[in-house]
């Protein structure tokens, strides 16, 4: 009991702070004298390890009371936790299996014991944290990047790689092609003459200057008179065709072609006659001049077009392929047409109009004769007034009640009229209208007054008055009886 007293004395005085005399009081065991001990002891701190601030117990330097347990401080990359009995002193780093560690940004330290690990989005590249750059991305320098890609180097700040034959290539690429290559085009490829392969899987490209890839093959523009075809890759220029393994331009009928021309007659069933093209030209075709197109048995060249020819009367003009044979015919509305004279054939089929001022009647052209004028027989005239008609060599026509009649007029009055004083008139009955616009005359023994027809009375008859008649003239009527005047 007294031992285990003096242990639990021992204990405490490990936890003074201060040098001091310590009394240890042992009792016996059941009792007794108690036994004192006084001693003076010098006291340093807990040691690492041991526990720290629960009852104000400081921990002996170079500790630290962290989490109630006395450590010692560790840098980045120093150990940590566990039996260490130290812990990470800076205010981002964490104790990570044993060892301080702390994230180290962009282009910062990093790698080996140091402790520093990269942040998310970079790496540890010669211990520094950096970020991948794919080929043709920047790298080196202040860039903090490395080349990601396997075999890449840093060149003059950019990523670069060897690129094979058919590999990208070019730009801003990064990619270099290996010898015996060219970058075209962003790919790595051969160089191949005029007639040599190119393009698709052959990794080839046209070398020659002019020369493009068409079609697989390397081509290229040969002149007016220059090489073409078969295999040679050559391509005639434009407005040019390959003849004869000659470059020739075509030539139409009526071109010059052949010797020192360079061209060729280009029109099916065309032949280069004297330097020129030549060919038939079927009916309706094109004819004439400079055309080099000569017109086929039975067709004649007319307004530079193969026709046959028409009389008056036939068809001519559009799809006939037909001209008008007859000296002074014209081709109208189809047809080939002449003009007749006077009294000369027309209308219907027969193609001939009349002259100007004549008109087609009958079959015949004539003029047009008015009422009143000659008609018929020699004349080579019509009535050309609506109603009217050829009588015995003039031209009449009933004229309407009130309507001119009389003397060369021509005018007849109809039925039931008279023509007097060359107006077509009806009778009037004494005590009737007449005169004015009444377009009527008194009948015998009437006479027209104040516009009624009025009987006339013989001299010595009544007259005036209830008697409604008048003296004949060369009498007047006097105290109701007509009276001879002298």
């Amino acid at each position: 009991m007294v031992g285990a007293r003096v242990a639990v004395v021992a204990t405490v005085a490990t936890v003074l702070t201060v040098s001091s005399f310590v009394t240890v009081t042992a009792v016996p065991a059941g009792g007794g004298v108690a036994l004192s001990t006084t001693a003076r002891s010098t006291y340093y701190g807990v040691p690492l390890g041991g526990k720290c601030g629960e009852y104000g117990q400081t921990c002996r330097s170079p500790g630290k009371c962290e989490h109630g347990t006395c450590k010692t401080e560790s840098p980045v990359g120093g150990p940590c936790g566990g039996s260490t009995n130290a812990y990470c002193k800076d205010d981002e780093a964490k104790c990570t299996d044993g060892r301080c560690t702390m994230e180290s940004p962009l282009g910062g330290k990093c790698g080996g014991d140091s402790g520093y690990t990269c942040v998310d989005g970079t790496d540890c590249q010669d211990g520094m944290c950096q970020t991948g750059s794919p080929v043709g991305g920047p790298c080196g320098g202040s860039t903090n990047a490395y080349c990601t890609d396997e075999g890449a180097t840093c060149t003059d700040g950019r990523c670069s790689k060897e690129s094979p034959l058919g590999g990208e290539c070019g730009g801003d690429s990064g990619y270099t092609c290996v010898d015996g290559t060219d970058c075209q085009d962003g790919m790595c490829q051969t160089g191949s003459p005029v007639g040599g392969p190119c393009g698709g899987s052959t990794n080839a490209y046209c070398k020659d200057d002019e020369a493009k890839c068409t079609d697989g093959q390397c081509t290229m523009e040969s002149p007016l008179g220059g090489k073409c075809g078969d295999d040679s890759g050559f391509m005639c220029v434009d407005g040019t065709d390959c003849q004869d393994g000659m470059c020739q331009k075509g030539s139409p009928v009526g071109g010059p072609c052949g010797g020192s021309t360079n061209a060729y007659c280009t029109d099916e069933g065309a032949t280069c006659t004297d330097g020129r093209c030549t060919k038939e030209s079927p009916l309706g075709g094109k004819c004439g001049g400079d055309s080099g197109y000569t017109c086929v048995k039975g067709t004649d060249c007319q307004d530079g077009m193969c026709q046959t020819g028409s009389p008056v009367g036939g068809p001519c003009g559009g799809s006939t392929n037909a001209y008008c044979t007859d000296e002074g015919a014209t081709c109208t509305d189809g047809r080939c047409t002449k003009e007749s004279p006077l009294g000369g054939e027309c209308g219907a089929d027969s193609g001939y109009t009349c002259v100007d001022g004549t008109d087609c009647q009958d079959g015949m052209c004539q003029k047009g004769s008015p009422v009143g004028g000659p008609c018929g027989g020699s004349t080579d005239a019509y009535c050309k007034d609506e109603g009217a008609t050829c009588t015995d060599g003039r031209c009449t026509m009933e004229s309407p009640l009130g309507g001119e009649c009389g003397g060369d007029s021509g005018y007849t009055c109809s039925a039931g009229t008279e023509c007097k004083n060359n107006l077509c008139q009806e009778e009037s009955a004494a005590g009737g209208p007449c005169g004015g616009s009444t377009n009527a005359f008194c009948a015998d023994g009437t006479r027209c007054e104040s516009g009624k027809c009025a009987k006339e009375s013989p001299v010595g008859g009544p007259c005036g008055g209830y008697t409604r008649t008048v003296c004949v003239k060369g009498s007047e009527c006097q105290y109701n009886v007509c009276r001879r005047t002298y």
